[in-house]
């Protein structure tokens, strides 16, 4: 079976896809990403989806899976909706038509479904049902196909193939239960263990870790994971100080919220525990809020705060451990803030697999 990815990225959606038993073919117009996704071994195209001239490069294809920008429909952004440049989903509207493949599936954020782009959600759906399309959407939370984070992403599935659509089964949920595993948290993903502690900056040029995980060079870009609770507005995920024990100059003990501002009941023991019981919260890639360094300036007591690698934000975005990524370290992390767990993909492609494929695929 053949797949056409578009928005294609640094490949999440393609290595789901193609786990699945696809062949892929992604269209991405970002140059970093593209590299990315080629260094993975998957097929991937400089591509401007906006320009209808290059249409037909795009193939025909069994399935096509699209992620169209998100930030117009975004809560953290201005929510501009159709009157942001950046909506794809005219672009993407206009190659389903042209090619007409069998499924479609397309991600987005939530924040598609809000009252607020109630009415263009729905001309969203309605021009596929025009198109000859069955038309469903569900709004589903990574944790609980057993990715380590609670990622909840808005999917549409279409289908003009006769074929019945089809939601993948829950794997896991927050607790376990009798046919399901419990989340994997946000710990256990990156192999803390029980007995993880914080990073400590020390001495000049070393940044050093009790546990498992040797010293790294203090100029190795480090990012951090902005921790929070489910209720995060815009889907950034907030910083938490595992080192958390301060003083003020009376000499009582204080905590820090997430803006390093005094709190009686923000960062304490109890609530910093979580990450060992639970997923993390969406990663963010917009470098407005996900810098290299994780926004520690010298001297500054949020510099004790979670630094993850690149490797670690990757993991906990569902990557394989031997992911190849190119490009400067804020690109990466950008590539994976906006990238789809490849959990997710697969299982919506092999949910939906075409109940005929095209000749010649």
């Amino acid at each position: 079976m053949s797949a056409v990815v578009l928005f294609a990225g640094a490949g999440g959606s393609s290595r789901g896809v193609e786990d699945a038993g696809y062949v892929t073919e992604g269209f991405e117009v970002w140059h970093p990403a593209v590299d990315t996704h080629n260094a993975n071994g998957m097929t991937c195209h400089l591509h401007d989806l906006s320009d209808p001239a290059n249409d037909d490069l795009i193939p025909e294809c069994d399935l096509l899976w699209a992620s169209p920008p998100c930030q117009p429909f975004s809560a953290a952004g201005d929510g501009d909706g159709e009157f942001d440049d950046r909506d794809g989903f005219p672009w993407t509207l206009r190659i389903i038509a042209l090619r007409l493949p069998p499924v479609v599936i397309i991600e987005n954020v939530k924040g598609l479904t809000f009252k607020k782009h109630a009415e263009y959600f729905g001309g969203v759906l309605r021009s596929l049902s025009k198109l000859g399309y069955d038309v469903d959407w569900r709004v589903l939370n990574s944790a609980d196909y057993g990715v380590p984070q609670t990622r909840e992403r808005c999917f549409i599935v279409a289908r003009r193939d006769g074929g019945r659509i089809t939601w993948p089964t829950v794997t896991h949920t927050e607790q376990a239960g009798m046919f399901t595993a419990k989340w994997v948290s946000m710990a256990d993903a990156l192999g803390w263990g029980d007995e993880w502690e914080a990073y400590h900056e020390r001495g000049a040029g070393m940044v050093e870790r009790h546990g498992d995980r040797p010293a790294r060079p203090a100029s190795e870009p480090a990012f951090a994971l902005r921790i929070g609770g489910g209720g995060d507005p815009g889907g950034f995920v907030r910083r938490i100080t595992l080192d958390y024990r301060q003083t003020n100059r009376a000499g009582e003990l204080i905590t820090c919220d997430v803006t390093e501002r005094p709190s009686p009941t923000v960062g304490t023991q109890s609530q910093s525990q979580w990450i060992f019981t639970r997923p993390a919260t969406t990663i963010a890639g917009d470098t407005r809020v996900f810098q290299p360094g994780g926004h520690h300036q010298p001297g500054e007591q949020s510099q004790n705060a979670i630094r993850l690698t690149i490797a670690e934000l990757a993991r906990l975005q569902d990557f394989p451990a031997d992911w190849v990524w190119t490009g400067t370290k804020t690109a990466q992390a950008r590539m994976i803030g906006n990238a789809v767990p490849p959990t997710m993909a697969r299982v919506l492609a092999e949910a939906n697999r075409p109940v005929t494929v095209r000749v010649g695929s």
